[in-house]
């Protein structure tokens, strides 16, 4: 299956693609996503795991990557506070309060962890790792609240897009932890969990979407045999998927922390990838039903 052509004529009167998000300048909200959550799931393991540099990383690439990204795609950032207005109706308004909040409760984290203070404030630790997860669940809640595409409109993708995030976030922490020549153990156990349960998440969303519609059905056949099923089959499945899967299973049976660092560096990179490209195949696959 090729990509669907839709002429100007025919729009919406069959499945059309949906372009505004991942194509051309639209591709910023994808980066932000991904970014946003990547980070603040590094800075909800550098919380548990008390790392300072981990926690300046998150916060710097939730804010930095991921907020700077948004504020771009939205062409005039000096109005970008008027997104904050309606946050009873709007879900933008909600991601706007919810990464400022994080923002801030980061920063007091950063400041107070680099000027010495002691950091045993349950109450501080506990705001910030709300903030965290709420910001590493927005994107997911966005896209599900969208009816008119059924790729998106599903209680699944949330689940996807935060364990992913967490997931990709105790990557980047592990990987930090390695060069810094830190502990790893307690960080590569949360992998073991998040990695494999990420992997099951993955064909039950396509499955679910599968039977939900027509155009559902017709936005899967894009990822898995369409023009998208170079980047699901080398990027998802083999980079994101199969690569991490095989080092997990070595640290496994050899034990934490025994496969070298080059190899857990290269595995770490490819799950990035991986969920970075998956992302992308979301967005990109999804169709508009038709109104007609």
């Amino acid at each position: 299956m090729t990509r669907p052509i839709v002429m100007p004529y025919e729009w919406m009167s069959k499945p059309t693609p949906h372009e505004e998000w991942i194509s051309g300048e639209g591709k910023l909200i994808w980066l932000a996503l991904f970014f946003m959550e990547v980070g603040a799931g590094l800075c909800f393991f550098s919380i548990i795991f008390d790392n300072l540099l981990g926690m300046l990383s998150g916060w710097f690439i939730a804010l930095a990557l991921g907020g700077g990204s948004f504020l771009v795609h939205m062409g005039k950032p000096l109005k970008a506070y008027r997104a904050i207005m309606r946050p009873q109706t709007s879900w933008i308004s909600r991601g706007v309060i919810f990464i400022s909040l994080f923002g801030v409760f980061g920063a007091i984290y950063i400041i107070l962890s680099y000027r010495g203070v002691d950091l045993n404030l349950l109450p501080l630790q506990i705001i910030t790792g709300v903030f965290c997860f709420l910001v590493a669940l927005y994107g997911g809640v966005v896209l599900s609240y969208v009816r008119a595409l059924p790729l998106w409109n599903t209680g699944l993708l949330p689940m996807i897009y935060i364990t992913a995030g967490f997931w990709g976030g105790a990557e980047v922490l592990l990987g930090i932890s390695l060069l810094m020549g830190s502990s790893v153990e307690s960080i590569e156990l949360w992998i073991r969990v998040l990695l494999p349960f990420f992997a099951l998440l993955v064909p039950l969303y396509l499955m679910s979407v599968r039977y939900s519609s027509e155009t559902g059905s017709l936005s899967v056949r894009r990822i898995l045999a369409g023009d998208l099923c170079p980047h699901f089959y080398v990027g998802v499945v083999c980079l994101g998927l199969v690569i991490p899967l095989i080092v997990l299973a070595y640290s496994i049976w050899a034990g934490v922390g025994a496969a070298p660092h080059a190899i857990i560096l290269f595995a770490i990179i490819c799950g990035l990838l991986g969920d970075l490209t998956m992302r992308y195949c979301i967005m990109k696959a999804s169709l508009y039903t038709p109104l007609i």
